[in-house]
């Protein structure tokens, strides 16, 4: 939730508010990308997998639709609070089909799959030494599917895309099994790929500067042709109004943190600073 609030709102935790999952809810005096979006006239539509992203959290802000798991119900005999990433690809699809081709839209699907309890759909077989890759097959398979029928609507021409995570898993480094109680490379450092026709100026490279979840929002508004002064981010787009690359500055700093331990048990909160020379 922390994490899903900076994305939307390219802000960190101690502006937005959000410090862990269930014990904060999102102030409807947070600017999301979903609303600057809506507000121009975009049809916005959020499809999340897990019940700790519910509507009831605030982060449904400027979402027309905002769909997710029924904790008072099960699917696919997961736990009640939980959607496999099929089931939010068809859920979107769904939306997708009132969609008229004139309009622009803003969509945030979320996979929750790659993440504890692991367990992959009987079609794809593992060993428990694979599971977790396994589980990534999965949610990757059904990305493809998603982004298929998107090209076959017609969309592909004009479409971008971002794919991000909001945390890593510990898988056994420094003793964590999954993630929230340390604050190690493991759980800190996230994918974050940009493809798009709006970034053709940018295609094929990488930002190596230090970048973090703060800088989505201010990127998606660019790529949206949102002008940079409209927006409240304090984050940095990583690309121009032409998609050309747009290195953050070098002294930039990163805040992290993890109130976990503490919500969890009464342990001390561990908070930081990440920044390059």
């Amino acid at each position: 939730m922390p994490s899903h609030a900076t994305i939307l709102t390219g802000q960190p935790p101690s502006v937005h508010g959000v410090h862990s999952n269930g014990n904060y809810v999102l102030s409807s005096e947070a600017e999301l990308v979903s609303e600057t979006l809506h507000d121009r006239g975009f049809r916005t539509g959020a499809f999340v997998s897990a019940f700790v992203l519910d509507a009831r959290f605030g982060l449904d802000q400027g979402f027309e639709s905002y769909r997710g798991p029924d904790p008072s119900k099960r699917v696919d005999r997961l736990p009640a609070a939980q959607w496999r990433a099929g089931t939010a690809v068809d859920e979107a699809i769904d939306w997708f089909g009132g969609i008229r081709p004139d309009e622009s839209f803003f969509a945030w699907i979320h996979f929750f799959d790659p993440h504890q309890p692991y367990r992959p759909p009987k079609d794809f077989r593992s060993s428990a030494r694979q599971i977790y890759d396994v589980e990534i097959a999965y949610a990757d398979r059904e990305l493809g599917r998603l982004l298929e029928f998107l090209d076959a609507q017609g969309r592909s021409p004009e479409l971008t895309v971002v794919v991000t995570a909001d945390h890593g898993e510990g898988l056994g480094e420094h003793g964590e099994v999954s993630y929230g109680i340390l604050a190690y490379q493991g759980t800190l450092h996230v994918p974050l790929v940009i493809s798009g026709a709006r970034v053709r100026g940018a295609a094929g490279s990488r930002v190596r500067s230090l970048v973090g979840l703060v800088d989505v929002a201010p990127t998606l508004l660019t790529l949206a042709g949102v002008p940079s002064g409209e927006s409240r981010s304090a984050g940095h787009s990583l690309v121009d109004a032409q998609g050309v690359p747009v290195a953050p500055p070098r002294d930039r700093v990163i805040q992290i943190e993890t109130l976990l331990p503490y919500h969890v048990f009464g342990w001390s909160a561990l908070r930081g600073l990440l920044w390059r020379n």
